[in-house]
């Protein structure tokens, strides 16, 4: 009886083994271990797909104003011929309004010290919680139209061009003037929406 017990009890630790290494394989195979990705943190959302080259626009400096003439301005916002005039400088222009009311806008252009500069900035404007600043994709899909209430200026930023280019449309200095005339000054969002639409203008008339 022994030899045979002995064999029982070998075959059954043997069997019992199998099993258990079994299981392990089994639970290995169904669950494997994730590997988590370490990634750097990135400007998310920042680079847009370039749809043109706007070198000429961004590239400008103020002997090249205006950007935009009197009569191009006045087709772009649906005025009368006349109702555009340049002011002080070339890059400077008094807009008369249908209500007859005034306004200006000042098309300049600027540098930043690099494109990670000019990412920052962009990232600035998406993030604001404040409601001063706002950022909206123009319409050539490619550049920020940045919006500085405070200041009331927009600001064209691409994120492959350390260049820029402002436009100002809430000049307090206007307004005085236009009080001291007895002229009534252009609500600062009707001047803010012919801002946003001129700057989709001027990627419109510089895109190569």
């Amino acid at each position: 009886m022994k030899p045979f017990f002995l064999t029982f009890l070998i075959m059954a630790i043997l069997i019992f083994t199998g099993c258990g290494e079994s299981k392990k394989t089994e639970n290995t195979e169904q669950e494997p271990v994730e590997e988590v990705a370490v990634t750097t943190p990135t400007q998310d959302g920042i680079d847009l797909k370039q749809n043109g080259d706007y070198s000429a626009l961004f590239n400008a400096t103020q002997e090249n104003c205006p950007l935009m003439t009197p009569a191009e301005l006045e087709a772009a916002l649906s005025l009368a011929s006349g109702s555009v005039e340049t002011e002080g400088f070339a890059c400077s222009s008094s807009i008369t309004q249908a209500d007859g009311s005034k306004g200006r806008l000042v098309i300049n252009t600027g540098k930043l010290t690099s494109l990670q500069d000019v990412k920052n900035e962009i990232s600035n404007y998406l993030k604001d919680n404040s409601g001063l600043l706002s950022a909206q994709i123009s319409e050539s899909g490619d550049t920020y139209l940045c919006i500085q209430k405070a200041r009331g200026s927009l600001f064209m930023f691409n994120p492959t061009n350390e260049r820029y280019v402002s436009i100002g449309y809430g000049s307090r200095a206007a307004a005085i003037v236009n009080k001291k005339k007895g002229i009534e000054t252009t609500p600062e969002a009707t001047m803010r929406d012919q801002a946003i639409i001129i700057a989709n203008k001027l990627l419109e008339k510089y895109k190569k």
